[in-house]
């Protein structure tokens, strides 16, 4: 999977989904996704992303 933080791109690893939902928005169910990856630089709390999966 790829992980978008501010225009760059990396390559993210160890992913886990949660197994129960928590909550609906928009008629979606919502889910915890959790994506390990590595900068070079400090991406500080909070920073919007986008997670691509294949």
């Amino acid at each position: 999977m790829t992980v978008l933080v501010a225009g760059e791109r990396f390559v993210g690893i160890n992913t886990t989904v949660g197994l129960e939902p928590l909550g609906m928005v928009q008629e979606s169910t919502r889910y915890l996704v959790k994506v390990f990856f590595q900068s070079a630089r400090l991406i500080r709390a909070g920073t919007s992303c986008t997670v691509e999966f294949p």
